[in-house]
């Protein structure tokens, strides 16, 4: 079907203006790339802060879980979720799809407090040590506990047959020294996860380091003390003292662990309060210690509108937009034009003028029946005559007034 003026008059304003059109998607393309290099270079200065005190946390949480249980904290993972768009995405490479607004705290039950204490903890294990010791002294002499050999042997209490044995005092002290032994063992061995937790802590606050170093003092002291009693033997004939089931090595263990045991609930108090905790009001969140501090510098990299992560993947979805509408606006111009030349009129045109300044004489041609318009004008004919540089001249007045405002402009139907 033939195209109308008017339908010309539209293609022709199309292929004029969109290589303007496509520049100013591509500058605004650049813009934004360089806009997004600056956003992950803000986040990644924020991550050095996020990884920082999380992990302090977990070195924290670490201690704690060892002197008091295991505790549930925030739920970290749920978190994160704010700062992801797609999956394997920057610094977040986990699974969720879609957007959430920042939320600080995604589980209802650790609201105000993450605490959520569990059994089987260091003062467990040292009571429980305590207690064995207790009662291998109560139960049996010392005497019997330092000297094996001391200890009856079982005496046949009915001849049978078969013959009956009384109680085999013997296999009972030794397998309460096993307990013991085992017992013992087993703080020593949650004494130094906990000093392993102490020594890896990062924390740079002057107070809490102080506070390492008392801790670090009496997890070794206690250590010490079960590497003093353990160097003793087991059994010393004639000499108690000497052997580590003699009331006085015993009672000196028993009263190391009180000692440990009366440092372990301020060393959790200590944590708690430094971990601290939060509380939440819609998107708005308070609170102290480094659960708040963590939560403030998350919440500048994935607050949504403002993060600088948030803004990272807003960039992203910018770019894939200049992207996509640079291609269309590409392919749509030569589709749409792709029987029709355009150029651009440079000058104001009178309707007395012959001769007009255009932007490209490129594929026009001396005799091209040629048609001029502007966007506010109506479409005139005219025959090209003569082409000088980028001046044409046409056969006749132009009739009309162009302006450059209005895209004044030429095209012919190829």
């Amino acid at each position: 079907m033939a195209r109308t003026d008017i339908d010309l008059q539209y293609l022709s304003l199309k292929q004029v203006m969109s290589p303007d059109i496509i520049n100013a998607l591509q500058q605004s393309l650049t813009l934004t790339l360089d806009e997004q290099v600056d956003f992950l270079a803000l986040d990644n200065s924020y991550a050095w802060y996020t990884d920082k005190y999380y992990a302090i946390i977990d070195e924290y949480y670490t201690e704690l879980t060892i002197l008091d249980g295991t505790y549930t904290r925030y739920d970290r993972g749920q978190i994160d979720k704010a700062a992801r768009l797609a999956p394997d995405s920057l610094h977040f490479p986990f699974a969720p799809d879609v957007w959430v607004y920042f939320n600080p705290k995604q589980l209802a039950s650790n609201t105000g407090s993450p605490y959520t204490p569990t059994p089987t903890t260091q003062s467990d294990l040292v009571n429980s040590a305590i207690s064995v010791m207790s009662n291998i002294k109560s139960n049996y002499s010392e005497q019997w506990r330092t000297d094996a050999s001391s200890i009856p042997s079982p005496i046949v209490t009915d001849p049978g047959p078969p013959p009956i044995f009384g109680p085999d005092y013997r296999q009972e002290v030794a397998d309460a020294k096993v307990s013991v032994n085992a017992a013992v063992q087993s703080v020593e061995t949650n004494l130094y996860e906990s000093l392993t937790a102490v020594n890896h802590n990062t924390t740079t606050d002057n107070v809490e380091i102080v506070a390492l170093g008392l801790e670090r003092d009496s997890i070794q002291s206690c250590i010490d003390a079960i590497d003093l009693w353990q160097s003793f033997p087991s059994d010393s004939p004639g000499d108690p003292d000497n052997s580590r089931f003699g009331d006085l090595q015993l009672d000196t263990l028993i009263a190391a662990f009180n000692l440990r045991l009366a440092d372990i609930p301020p060393r959790i108090t200590q944590i708690k309060s430094y971990l601290g905790s939060l509380t939440q009001n819609g998107d708005d969140f308070s609170g102290h210690g480094y659960w708040w501090i963590y939560f403030l510098w998350l919440c500048q990299r994935v607050s949504k509108g403002k993060g600088a992560l948030s803004k990272y993947y807003s960039a992203q979805l910018s770019i894939d937009y200049f992207n996509f509408a640079i291609k269309t606006e590409q392919n749509l111009a030569v589709e749409q034009t792709k029987d029709l030349n355009s150029t651009k009129i440079l000058v104001d045109v009178l309707p007395v003028d012959t001769m007009i300044e255009v932007l490209d004489v490129t594929g026009f041609t001396v005799l091209d029946i040629i048609k001029i318009a502007d966007n506010e004008s109506i479409v005139n004919t005219r025959t090209i005559i003569d082409i000088t540089g980028l001046k044409v001249t046409l056969d006749s007045a132009v009739g009309l007034t162009l302006t450059t405002n209005e895209v004044a402009r030429m095209f012919v139907e190829i």
